[in-house]
This record gives structure tokens, sequence and C-alpha cells, in this order.
């Protein structure tokens, strides 16, 4: 079971393809924690502060059932492929299609629309505990770039990881420059990592 003071996790965020008839296809949804083990709530939520609505998409849609272990959709077997573990069920995704659920793709920008992961813990929800990831809405016609971070975007490997540590850039110089004009031209930029889940932060 998750304890009121469980220590904090991460998730990976999220894409959402929406097809012309209104079908999501979604990508996996990864989430751990660095302690304890029980079933999670994951809610979606649209907009931000005093404005913002939130959504629970289910209760115990997700479970970590051995600690140090990813959570994985409840009713997945076991025996199943990590990836099986982590793909939302077809039944999700038709509740997340349905009008007034999202809104539109593109229509709001990351953070502004975000899934949020809360593990069961006695008494009540741990504010601690839970975990956000950014949840992205695009057409199935959008334009992509795919850009992979360490020894691309950074200098090296190993300072590419440094430097998330210790919060210096250790970028190329002109790389972001490069991005952010691939962005003016419409593009939406996919970054892989081979970075660990947990203990990454946002920049």
């Amino acid at each position: 079971m998750f304890a009121r003071g469980v220590a904090a996790g991460a998730a990976q965020d999220v894409l959402l393809v929406r097809h012309a008839g209104g079908a999501l296809a979604s990508t996996e949804w990864h989430v751990s924690w660095q302690a304890g083990s029980g079933p999670v709530d994951v809610y979606v939520r649209t907009g931000e502060g005093v404005s913002s609505q939130r959504r629970l998409l289910g209760k115990g849609l997700m479970r970590v059932h051995a600690e140090g272990e990813p959570a994985r959709f409840a009713g997945v077997p076991e025996a199943s492929p990590p990836g099986d573990r982590a793909r939302p069920p077809q039944a999700l995704l038709e509740l997340l299609s349905h009008p007034g659920v999202l809104p539109p793709a593109g229509e709001l920008p990351s953070p502004a629309l975000a899934l949020e992961f809360v593990p069961a813990s006695p008494g009540g929800e741990s504010s601690r505990a839970k975990v956000e990831c950014a949840l992205f809405i695009w057409r199935d016609d959008a334009q992509v770039a795919v850009c992979d971070i360490d020894g691309t975007i950074t200098r090296s490997d190993l300072g590419g990881h440094v430097s998330s540590f210790v919060h210096f850039s250790y970028a190329h110089a002109g790389v972001c420059a490069l991005l952010a004009a691939l962005v003016a031209r419409g593009y939406s930029i996919i970054y892989v990592t081979a970075r660990p889940l947990t203990g990454t932060c946002r920049h």
C-alpha cells in the first residue's frame, strides 16, 4: 500500500492522435513511484489555476503490483509484455474520444492539459504522491520531427546526463534555434531518450 508520505515518482508525457473520424490512438502511459504499491486513480485535467477542471477517468484504473515496478492498467495479466501493461485499453480511448471530455486537437497547450496519477493511501489522497504528465492531442496529419537528446542535442551522452542533474546547458550551439525554426514552420517535436523515468525533471 502507498503510505501517506510516499516519495514522488515520475510519468512520461502522453500523446493522443485524433483521427478524422474522431477515434483516438495513444502512446503508452508510463508512470512509476520510488516506493509503494497499490491501486492508482487517474484523472484528466484541463486548464490551469482556479479555472482548471478535473475529471476522473477511473478509480484503480492502474496499479503498482510490487514496489519499484511501473504501474500497469488494471486487468492486464502479469505475464503480458511490458508494452501491453502500459497501453491504454480501448474502452478508455473510447471514453476520451467522447465529445466534451477533451478539447479539440491542439486547442490547449501543455501544461494546460494533463493526466494526474493519484495512488490510494490510508486516509485519502496524498498530494505528495500525485504524479502528473502533459497530455498532447495531435491531428493524424500533424507534421512531426523526431529528435534524440543525448549526443544529438547535447554534445555527448555522458555530458548530457550530468548536465541534467547539475542544471547547466550542454547543448550544441544553435540547436535551440534550429528546433524553434522547425516549430515556426508548423512541425511538432518528439524527443526520444534512454534516460530513466524516475528522477527526471522537466526543463
